[in-house]
């Protein structure tokens, strides 16, 4: 019976060798070391002598290499929830955008941020649609039940400012003779420019001043302009001599 557990101690420690710091290390050359003859020489101890198991000897309360005796439920990893979506794509617009914020983890809670900085679960409640009127940069995550917070998703809106468009009268129909033709703007300091052939005013058309008359059949076209602003969408308006 020694000489059996002679043989069951050498193959421990052949298979668990002690650090320097305590903790027990597995080798394969340590392994290997234990022979055959070690093992099944059970010396007088006779056939029907009662065999040691694994636990009759010590159990090693820190394994390394990868070997751990519990589990830390703490630590496990949960799945992200989705990265939330915008309904609008970043980028240059002209006038004030509607965004939308989504994710298709079921039940995701979107918490966002509008001036750039990383949303946590304390920031707004994204609810409805949000309106952009100037440059912003919107960040958001999403917060789902059973998982772990999602990635920050991310997008820029660099909003230009437009002129508000102008307001030709009348705004279509026929005339007989002859036809005046008012423009007004009620754009603070805009300037109007207006064609009277159907192609496309710019700066660069005739500037409008006051009212004047048509004789035939025309399709007029404006646009304001002021400093700071983008040039407004164009207004047009046919007129048809009959």
């Amino acid at each position: 019976m020694r000489s059996y557990w002679f043989a069951f101690a050498t193959l421990l420690c052949a298979c668990n060798s002690y650090s320097s710091d305590g903790e027990f290390n597995r080798t394969a050359d340590d392994a290997a070391s234990v022979t055959d003859s070690a093992i099944l020489d059970k010396g007088d101890a006779g056939d029907d002598a009662e065999q040691p198991t694994l636990a009759d000897a010590p159990l090693a309360q820190d394994v390394g290499d990868g070997w751990p005796t519990t589990f830390d439920v703490a630590k496990a990893t949960l799945t992200k929830a989705a990265t939330p979506m915008f309904s609008q794509p970043d980028g240059s617009y002209a006038g004030t955008q509607k965004v939308g914020i989504t994710s298709s983890s079921l039940g995701a809670i979107i918490h966002y941020t509008l001036d750039g900085s990383t949303p946590s679960l304390a920031s707004p409640t994204f609810t409805t649609v949000l309106s952009v009127a100037t440059t912003t940069t919107i960040k958001a995550i999403a917060d789902a039940p059973g998982m772990s917070v999602s990635d920050v998703a991310s997008a820029s809106y660099l909003i230009s400012l437009v002129a508000n468009a102008p307001m030709i009268s009348p705004g279509g129909g026929t005339f007989v003779n002859t036809q005046l033709v008012t423009i007004t703007t009620d754009e603070p300091g805009g300037t109007i420019y207006v064609t009277g052939d159907g192609s496309t005013p710019s700066s660069k058309s005739p500037l409008y001043t006051a009212p004047f008359s048509i004789t035939k059949t025309s399709t007029i076209k404006a646009i304001v302009t002021v400093a700071g602003k983008a040039d407004s969408f164009m207004a047009s308006a046919t007129l048809t001599k009959m």
